[in-house]
């Protein structure tokens, strides 16, 4: 499911897994082509998690081994079985 924030953030929502991934300045139509490397972050985040990934290995796994399509990223726990990530595109500055 795609949703676009006020602020300019779409989201991508992950049910499953209790992930939420947003994108800064992401249209539902790039979430569209994207949604394979959406589907395959969430699956990676769900099994790093269940391996006991530290935060910062998630994050540089994110940003090394999802083809150079983002600069940043922020992993947050909001609750035990909640999860956020933020994602920063490449050429976004």
């Amino acid at each position: 499911m795609f949703v676009k924030e006020e602020d300019g953030a779409a989201l991508a929502r992950c049910v499953d897994f209790g992930i939420t991934i947003s994108v800064w300045d992401w249209t539902d139509e790039q979430f569209e082509v994207a949604k394979n490397l959406m589907k395959a972050m969430s699956d990676y985040l769900s099994g790093a998690f269940s391996y006991g990934l530290s935060i910062g290995e998630m994050e540089e796994d994110i940003i090394t081994n999802f083809g150079g399509s983002f600069i940043d990223v922020d992993i947050e726990f909001v609750k035990p079985d909640e999860v956020r990530v933020l994602l920063v595109p490449v050429g976004l500055y």
